[in-house]
């Protein structure tokens, strides 16, 4: 099975379905209908008609069935006010989406929509971009500052307590299994690594105390940026809905630095403007990708997740011809019509996750993927392309007053790198530049509006044609917004 349809409604092609009365405008997105058509056509030949919900005409013509998102309508003809369907726990807002800040926008004339793009309320937006702790919201600033920072003994033992916090009772489970094969000199089958880093982090913190100021210390960098990069990528994504399924998948040790750099790519994707989905168990049946990135209301792309024993802390430099075979065969699996997450029906991006890969390391892949794509040519021009990630750490030295080294400090950093496909055949594109939702600016707002006063036992009263129009021209409705 190649993909899944997350958040669709049921619907017959060009059926009408009336929308939800809201109760409140308060802190909402308002769009004020104030002439005869309907307030937005779309080109949907698949698509539906929304529909009043206090007089049943039609204000929303041809669009997706979640092309506006969390948006109010109100309707001038009958004063009714209806909801568009509101944005799921999760659901991603694309980039290049139109959004709109909370508030009341005067419509005179009719939106034209020549594609699936995105309408959402700025709320909606800002809600997403919380959930995937992507930097570019306010919330997600303040979460994310509640991380420890450096490699202090203090913070160490913080974030290998959080680790433990996250593992619950696995924890105590994994923990023994690694105690017996310790006493036995052998590695458990099953051992767990985010367990062997819990403990690293413990034991560098005590190496690093005992040490004492001005002592010095060696450590294992590879293991500390990827205890750091595990425990902080579940601090951010924290708030997704699908955070207790990411933190189930650690009960199968084999799963854990797959789910770990599922985080770390869709926290890439997200960063540089993407609107990206994690696959929970809600929506999981049969063979499905990890993750997609929404493209607008319609268009998506799928995104599988590989990360190669060969890729993981190898002893031995990679080759270049090893890691063109290792992703060839992963891409020749992953693309493939049966079996494969990401099938011919549907675009789809292939990550691979490396860790620790030496100096030139995450080059070196990407330079492999393209060769990939060079030589697949044609035969997955469905595949967008290959993303690369790779966890590893800077460092710095400390110099003293001399200017002598008297330390050297540390940095856990994920490296990117993404190999486009040239013989991509599809209109649907990913984002590789800063999140660009467009903000609703050439709406203005209606210099007066019906007074909350005014409002009967069924809302707005209907405007007649010789009353004044609603939006403060001074002008009768029949005159202004009324008018043919």
């Amino acid at each position: 099975m190649g993909g899944l349809e997350p958040y669709s409604l049921i619907w017959s092609p060009m059926s009408d379905i009336a929308l939800e009365p809201a109760q409140s405008e308060t802190d909402q997105t308002v769009l004020i209908l104030a002439h005869d058509g309907p307030l937005a056509v779309s080109v949907a030949s698949d698509g539906v008609n929304y529909l009043c919900s206090g007089c049943s005409r039609l204000v929303l013509q041809d669009v997706h069935p979640r092309q506006f998102l969390s948006i109010l309508i109100r309707c001038v003809r009958c004063g009714g006010i209806s909801a568009t369907p509101r944005r799921d726990g999760g659901e991603p807002i694309p980039a290049y989406s139109v959004v709109a800040p909370a508030g009341q926008y005067l419509l005179g004339s009719q939106l034209n929509v020549p594609g699936p793009g995105m309408f959402a309320a700025r709320a909606a937006a800002e809600d997403y971009a919380f959930e995937v702790g992507a930097p570019y919201s306010e919330r997600a600033r303040q979460h994310a500052a509640m991380f420890p920072s450096g490699v202090s003994p203090e913070t160490l033992r913080q974030i290998s307590a959080m680790g433990r916090s996250i593992l619950g009772v696995h924890f105590d489970r994994f923990d023994a299994m690694y105690e017996r094969s310790k006493r036995h000199s052998t590695q458990a089958p099953d051992h767990h690594r985010l367990v062997d880093l819990i403990r690293y982090g413990d034991k560098a913190a005590n190496q690093i105390e005992s040490a004492g100021r001005g002592g010095q210390v060696t450590i294992d960098g590879n293991r500390i940026a990827e205890l750091y990069t595990a425990i902080s990528m579940f601090h951010r994504w924290r708030n997704h809905p699908a955070w207790d399924d990411l933190v189930a998948s650690l009960a199968d040790p084999s799963h854990v630095q797959h789910t770990v750099m599922l985080m770390c790519l869709a926290s890439y994707l997200a960063d540089v403007g993407n609107g990206v989905g994690i696959v929970h168990s809600e929506q999981a049946s049969g063979r499905i990708p990890d993750a997609w990135v929404a493209v607008d209301s319609r268009g998506r792309i799928d995104i599988e997740i590989k990360t190669p024993h060969a890729f993981r802390e190898p002893g031995s430099a990679l080759s270049f011809e090893r890691a063109v075979e290792i992703i060839e065969r992963h891409v020749m699996r992953a693309g493939s019509i049966s079996g494969g997450q990401i099938g011919e029906g549907r675009p789809g991006i292939i990550g691979f996750g490396a860790y620790h890969l030496g100096p030139g390391g995450v080059d070196l892949i990407e330079k492999a993927a393209h060769e990939v794509l060079r030589r697949r040519g044609g035969r997955r021009s469905h595949i967008a392309g290959i993303v690369v990630v790779e966890v590893t750490y800077q460092t710095s030295q400390m110099l003293g007053r001399l200017g002598k080294p008297i330390a050297t400090d540390m940095q856990p950093v994920l490296l990117n790198r993404i190999a486009m496909n040239s013989d991509y055949s599809r209109d649907i594109l990913i984002s590789t530049e800063t999140p660009q939702w467009l903000t609703m600016q050439t709406m203005r707002q209606p210099q007066s509006v019906i007074p909350p006063e005014a409002v009967g036992s069924v809302g707005y009263p209907k405007v007649g044609r010789n009353d004044p129009c609603p939006c403060g021209s001074g002008r009768k409705y029949k005159h202004c917004h009324g008018g043919s």
